[in-house]
């Protein structure tokens, strides 16, 4: 899991069309964002999970009056981004 501060990519960000039409401002792919907080959630089957909350964006609030977050599975860490693409310039020299 993620640490606050801790910076993450997103890489998903292919969300449902309600999702687009409620959110106003959504993580975009290969952008870096800073965790602000990790917090307790529900799946959409009520099933427990955390979400990621990040600098910069701002959920709007449910009917409950928490900001909905967003799935950590969209974000990797930044640094397994560098070790990855590494990898892959250092492959692409071998061939």
């Amino acid at each position: 899991m993620f640490d606050v501060g801790e910076k993450v990519v997103c890489v998903d960000d292919k969300f449902p069309e309600w999702v687009q039409e409620r959110y106003t401002d959504l993580p975009k792919l290969d952008v870096v964002y800073v965790i602000r907080d990790v917090v307790p959630a529900q799946n959409y089957d009520l099933t427990e999970t955390c979400a990621v909350l990040l600098v910069g964006i701002m959920g709007d609030e449910n009917k409950f009056g928490i900001e909905n977050g967003f799935n950590p599975n969209r974000f990797r860490p930044l640094e397994s981004i560098k070790i990855e693409k590494k990898a892959e310039r250092e492959k692409l020299v071998e061939v």
